[in-house]
């Protein structure tokens, strides 16, 4: 207690205002006296700051910590690197990706160190001759000797090149794929189920027969050159079928929460052991998917809803509303016209 006034800590029942001044206890324990508007002008000056910090877009970097953050992530691609070859090293695991081209492509038609979803990354492009048979020409990206278990899960950022493929007698463009003799696993393929595809959605087919009964459609009619964040989880049942579920987010429309796929539940398996991956093709090159890869990520669990969606929030962090950021940006100036009427 200093001369006759009294003071009470902040802690207390009793504000701690005197006179238009607020006290605040100094970390030695003495009271400190404060003018109302300094304390408004010093609490909304740091949520303004807070605020602020949120208002920038997350970033690729943050989603892929995020995934690493998963036990289960086995090979991590974000095609970022100053060279090719480090745009194709594996950032978690040992497979690197090698370059594949077929018919009158060449490897010298595969972009690198493009501009992927956002400012903080690279993407890889592969590429498709279009108008032209489906194995015509195209060059795509492998990952030789994944293995794959009972489970499996796998998450992409890609932008589509085109809408419709044509000209093929499949008429299919894979994105994500491996196959041993009659077991299928076309995790992200860009088609509808149908030979040829009239149509050329995301989907995924698994087991004994490319068909419309072992196909999950994931998507609607695709839009060029928009980003698609895509990911699938999948659970082998023994020898007969795979239980899955494939979740899409137009990330350029803006979208922040996953529409889900499935369950889903085929005829069939997809291969085990270690084999051969296509990323932006098949597994044996061919039939390639023209577009863009900012990020593929490789599980061998089966990932729930919570966890991609948890990995796809570092994509995008909503945005403060300008009047928000206005309302705050004023209180140290109400604060200032209050303390001066007092």
């Amino acid at each position: 207690m200093r001369g006759s006034r009294r003071f009470f800590p902040l802690h207390s029942s009793r504000p701690a205002v005197r006179g238009g001044r607020i006290l605040l206890k100094g970390i030695n324990g003495d009271w400190i006296m404060k003018n109302n508007s300094q304390l408004i002008i010093g609490i909304s000056s740091v949520a303004l700051m807070a605020l602020l910090s949120l208002s920038a877009r997350a970033t690729t970097t943050m989603f892929q910590a995020s995934a690493q953050g998963e036990a289960s992530l086995i090979h991590q691609y974000s095609f970022d690197g100053v060279s090719n070859a480090d745009r194709r090293a594996d950032q978690m695991g040992t497979i690197d990706l090698t370059e594949q081209a077929f018919g009158s492509g060449t490897t010298a038609d595969l972009g690198y160190g493009l501009a992927g979803w956002d400012g903080t990354s690279q993407a890889f492009s592969s590429f498709r001759q279009i108008p032209g048979a489906d194995s015509a020409g195209g060059a795509q990206l492998r990952a030789p000797g994944v293995t794959f278990g009972n489970t499996f899960s796998y998450e992409a950022i890609i932008s589509p090149g085109q809408a419709g493929l044509g000209g093929g007698a499949f008429d299919l463009g894979y994105v994500l794929a491996t196959r041993v003799g009659s077991e299928r696993g076309y995790f992200l393929v860009q088609g509808d189920g149908n030979l040829p595809s009239p149509t050329h959605p995301f989907s995924s087919t698994l087991g004994n027969g490319y068909n419309v009964a072992n196909t999950n459609i994931i998507t609607g009619a695709l839009t060029a050159g928009d980003w698609y964040y895509v990911a699938g989880s999948y659970t082998r049942n023994g020898s007969a079928n795979v239980t899955w579920t494939n979740y899409v987010a137009n990330l350029t429309a803006g979208e922040t929460v996953l529409n889900a796929a499935g369950p889903f539940t085929n005829t069939g398996v997809y291969p085990t052991g270690a084999q051969n991956v296509g990323i932006g093709g098949r597994w044996d090159n061919g039939e390639s998917f023209p577009g863009l890869f900012d990020e593929v990520n490789l599980y061998s669990g089966a990932l729930s809803e919570a966890s991609f969606q948890a990995n796809l929030d570092q994509l995008l962090i909503p945005e403060p509303t300008a009047p928000a950021l206005l309302a705050l940006a004023l209180i140290p100036i109400l604060g200032r016209r209050r303390c001066s009427a007092s």
